[in-house]
């Protein structure tokens, strides 16, 4: 109402405008991040001169609403004792951070950019966590040049950006998006299954990429059609062929697109949730040196070891990539091209 124009910015087609617009939203976030926020003050957070102390504060806030949920999910545990134990500490000045930047999140008319928009997640901190949030938005909806964009970013800022910071954040990023689907209580069910799968995937990329380890291979779990195959390709066919091609109705076409994703993600789910879970039962017993009676007691069992700090690093994040290559494998039709996205390439 306050600003013109829209924030679906996967619908411009003109690269060169897509790249425009991108620059004047990173100088917008520069200049967002030179604000004095010394006088800032806001409820749940620090209140210190140190990035390090708001970073903290957060995590706190994050791990809180994890918890809030009772019920453990070893990939959040894993995530937030690396992001504890690896807190960076630079002597730069506290920035309000926008907490949820990049496309999507501005409004753009004719071209150019008319507002930031989604102020929810905002807080003190660093200002590299922002373009953290900005390289996961870009997962979505890519930039055309990413490195021109922090480029851009380094020329408005006036100082280069701190890559292990940003790497670091990404992580922090991936997994505020997996505690938001954990406590799942908002969203469609089919966006909430192409997120799950997603997020949680890109969260142990994160993981690998800031803390320098190389993932080794994931295979992907093998298994036949099974007789309930043929049901599921009807329901498919009729949401596709008879209910959006035939409504003019944006609300049924939306609902008919997302019972879609829903009924891909069972499809794949009666045809290789059991070799899922078997290949998930191994892989939770070669790491705990234990047979678990089932997935949820052996995830429990985990959680309760990585809060011990008895499971080594590389060997964890050795086991979450296969646990996350399977749960994205599972997603993966119900995704489509979503299911082959990556973080871009950090110069």
């Amino acid at each position: 109402d306050r600003a013109a124009g829209v924030a679906e910015f996967r619908r411009l087609t003109d690269a060169g405008q897509k790249q425009a617009i991108a620059r004047e939203f990173m100088q917008n976030i520069a200049a967002l991040h030179a604000m004095d926020a010394g006088h800032v003050r806001l409820d749940g957070g620090a209140q210190s001169r140190r990035i390090a102390d708001h970073v903290r504060a957060e995590l706190a806030i994050w791990r809180a609403m994890a918890d809030e949920v009772g019920r453990p999910d070893p990939l959040i545990d894993f995530a937030f004792a690396w992001l504890q134990a690896n807190l960076p500490d630079p002597d730069e000045r506290v920035v309000l951070a926008h907490g949820d930047a990049g496309p999507g999140n501005f409004m753009f008319d004719r071209g150019r950019l008319t507002a930031l928009i989604d102020w929810e997640l905002a807080h003190l901190g660093d200002p590299m966590e922002d373009l953290a949030w900005f390289s996961m938005r870009c997962v979505m909806e890519p930039v055309p040049d990413f490195a021109a964009s922090l480029r851009d970013y380094e020329t408005f800022a006036g100082r280069p950006i701190d890559r292990a910071r940003v790497l670091y954040h990404r992580v922090f990023v991936s997994a505020r998006v997996v505690v938001i689907r954990h406590r799942n209580v908002t969203g469609e069910p089919g966006h909430a299954i192409v997120s799950r799968g997603l997020n949680r995937r890109l969260l142990v990329e994160a993981l690998a990429a800031a803390s320098g380890t190389a993932l080794p291979p994931s295979p992907p779990v093998e298994a036949a059609d099974t007789a309930q195959a043929a049901l599921y390709d009807r329901v498919l066919n009729d949401l596709r062929d008879v209910v959006v091609a035939r409504s003019t109705d944006r609300q049924v076409t939306a609902a008919a697109k997302n019972a879609a994703k829903v009924v891909k993600y069972l499809r794949e789910i009666d045809r290789l949730g059991r070799a899922a879970d078997n290949a998930e039962l191994a892989a939770l017993a070669a790491l705990l040196g234990r047979a678990s009676a089932s997935v949820e007691t052996g995830h429990a069992a985990l959680s309760a070891a990585l809060r011990a700090g008895t499971v080594p690093f590389e060997r964890a994040l050795e086991y979450f990539a296969g646990h996350a290559a399977r749960e994205a494998q599972l997603a993966a039709a119900a995704s489509g091209g979503i299911a082959h996205r990556h973080y871009p390439k950090l110069p």
